[in-house]
């Protein structure tokens, strides 16, 4: 038996000890924005418009939707559009935008998921092994962002290979922003190659067989449920290896080409490596690939592989997905009236910005009076008036909390003191914004689960803002 060496790779926590390569089983995945208080039940309808959150935990497992005609693929577009408009809802939204939204909170989602795994690791669908040395070898890992299968929809695809053997695995996700839904392409070990004519070679991580070449399947990708199917395999008897089978020996008849290899070429997903199976030679196997891998754009000629630009499984790699996701959506959200307001919260969210700039903003734009409330200055709070009306953390990433009333045009994310609730979370809504599963006060609202995300929390009275208080958030750092 020989092994395949490892390509790609990393190892994560099991919490239960299923093997790995069963949980690889290409299924899809739906979330929905969980809603737990009696408050959040009210606005079912406004949280199901939100992205999909991230909530591992209790996912529901589905069988893949049914093939679309192209008529549906159109309605479905019209969809999209439609449901990314309502989101936002302030203002007419061009083509262009829409799409770019589209691509953003695509990648933004992904970068969820990235984060999952680089802290946690944990993935939508599976828990990898987690080893005493996993954080220092998980960047060893690598991922992708590109519309591997041409559907229109970038792919994120995970190899992750500082696991042993059995851990080892390539995994192919497909999230749809219009649907919400997320799917399970493809999961194999990480010797996986593409190609421009939608075909994937996978090679085996062992050769079982008796034969010099890797034993290897294809599958092509199925427009129609936007799936990969096994459509062959192959591998081989080499008669220098050995000359029997058992009690039979090498079938020397069937070796035409007389050069002491047969092949065993399957169609379909349920090969089988029995004797009578290695009957074909050298020129059965040329043919048979040359079949299978035409290129779709020059007839005649064999499909080229697609050269991926892997990147190392890192922070630095993925973190402007979010950033870039939410400015975007600010843009979008953003209606005339607000374009007159300081959102303080935007400022926050700005790359480089510290709480302290948003301190110092605030006392020489406004006079606000800033008291260190400790003498490591990492508490303060923020007079106007001689009111308190901010009260500041630097700890932890920070918190900001905007108390009691509106200070002249001063918003947070949109939203301020004195705001009825259910506008307020219309403006959250609007700015990507959905209620935090895991939130254990009412009015709780994250933009995502990964890193570099925003979670904002208000107390309520008479239907009405009191207390905000906004702070960055991750699920999995704490």
């Amino acid at each position: 038996m020989r092994k395949k060496n490892g390509v790609r790779g990393t190892r994560i926590v099991r919490k239960n000890r299923m093997s790995i390569m069963l949980l690889c089983l290409s299924m899809m995945f739906i979330w929905g924005c969980g809603d737990k208080n009696s408050r959040e039940n009210e606005r079912q309808e406004l949280a199901e418009e939100l992205p999909v959150e991230m909530d591992y935990g209790e996912q529901n497992i589905e069988d893949i939707d049914e093939g679309m005609t192209g008529t549906e693929e159109s309605d479905q577009a019209e969809e999209e559009a439609e449901k990314i408009q309502e989101d936002t809802s302030v203002k007419e939204l061009s083509e262009e935008m829409l799409q770019k939204i589209r691509v953003a909170r695509t990648r933004h989602y992904y970068a969820d998921i990235l984060s999952g795994l680089l802290w946690a690791g944990e993935l939508p669908d599976m828990q990898v092994e987690v080893q005493d040395d996993f954080y220092d070898t998980v960047r060893d890992n690598s991922f992708a962002v590109t519309d591997i299968d041409n559907d229109g929809r970038e792919e994120l695809i995970i190899s992750y290979s500082t696991a042993s053997m059995a851990g080892m695995f390539e995994v192919v996700y497909d999230y749809d922003p219009g649907r919400n839904q997320l799917k399970q392409q493809m999961c194999m070990y990480p010797a996986l190659y593409f190609y421009d004519n939608g075909v994937i070679k996978a090679e085996a991580s062992h050769n079982h067989s008796k034969g010099e070449l890797w034993p290897f399947a294809l599958y092509q990708y199925q427009k129609d449920s936007d799936t990969y199917e096994m459509t062959a395999y192959v591998d081989t008897w080499d008669k220098k290896l050995t000359d029997s089978w058992g009690d039979q020996s090498f079938p020397e008849e069937l070796d035409v080409d007389g050069d002491g290899v047969l092949y065993n070429i399957q169609m379909g997903d349920s090969p089988t490596s029995d004797y009578a199976d290695y009957q074909y030679n050298q020129s059965d196997y040329d043919a048979f690939y040359q079949s299978l891998m035409q290129s779709t754009y020059d007839i005649g000629t064999t499909a080229d592989e697609i050269q991926i630009d892997f990147k190392p499984l890192t922070y630095e790699s993925f973190q402007d997905y979010t950033s870039d996701y939410l400015k975007l959506m600010h843009e979008a959200g953003q209606r005339e009236v607000d374009a007159s307001q300081t959102d303080i919260g935007f400022l926050f969210l700005e790359e480089g910005r510290t709480l302290v700039e948003v301190e110092q903003f605030l006392t020489d734009k406004y006079g606000v009076v800033i008291e260190s409330q400790d003498e490591y200055n990492d508490i303060a709070i923020g007079l106007y008036e001689n009111r308190m009306v901010f009260d500041f953390v630097n700890l932890d990433g920070g918190d900001l909390t905007y108390l009691d009333e509106k200070v002249e045009d001063i918003t947070v994310f949109g939203v301020y003191p004195g705001m009825s609730v259910d506008n307020a979370w219309e403006r959250l809504t609007a700015y990507g914004f959905y209620a935090n599963p895991d939130g254990e006060v009412e009015n709780s609202l994250i933009t995502g689960v990964g890193m570099g995300n925003r979670s904002i929390c208000f107390e309520e009275e008479d239907n009405k803002i009191k207390n905000i208080m906004v702070r960055p958030y991750c699920k999995y750092t704490g």
